[in-house]
């Protein structure tokens, strides 16, 4: 029995035949043969490479966007310190000018 496509896999389906085959030193009636059919289904190979190439894509798109947030977090972050930065280099300054003014005064009184 010849093979059918039916869509991409191979389905049995049992089937029963009564055949009536000549058997050396017998009538031959009665004998059954069991026979299974199978089915095939037709799915091309490019059917299912595109399918496999169009779940790639889908799984490669959810990579970039994670990597572009992970990216865009970085970038908030980097900012975030700059800024500290900046603020402790104006605290800085101000911490050692005032120390500065300090030690001249303190030098002032000590050879005053």
């Amino acid at each position: 029995m010849p093979l059918r496509p039916i869509g991409g896999r191979i389905a049995g389906n049992h089937a029963s035949a009564a055949h009536r085959n000549p058997v050396e030193g017998g009538s031959g009636h009665g004998v059954r043969s069991e026979r299974a059919a199978f089915q095939a289904r037709p799915k091309s190979f490019g059917a299912i490479t595109s399918r496999a190439e169009i779940t790639k894509a889908k799984a490669d798109a959810e990579v970039t966007a994670a990597q572009d947030k992970v990216a865009l977090l970085k970038a908030r972050f980097d900012v975030r310190r700059a800024e500290l930065d900046v603020q402790k280099n104006a605290l800085v300054g101000t911490i050692d000018a005032r120390k500065n003014d300090l030690t001249l005064d303190g030098a002032k009184r000590g050879h005053g």
